[in-house]
């Protein structure tokens, strides 16, 4: 697992984490 704020999306400041495994 890797904490990456990438703000992909609206996911901005949200670790890419929760994009990869959650969406």
């Amino acid at each position: 697992m890797f904490y990456s704020v990438q703000g992909e999306g609206y996911h901005t400041g949200i670790p890419s984490i929760f994009i990869r495994f959650g969406g």
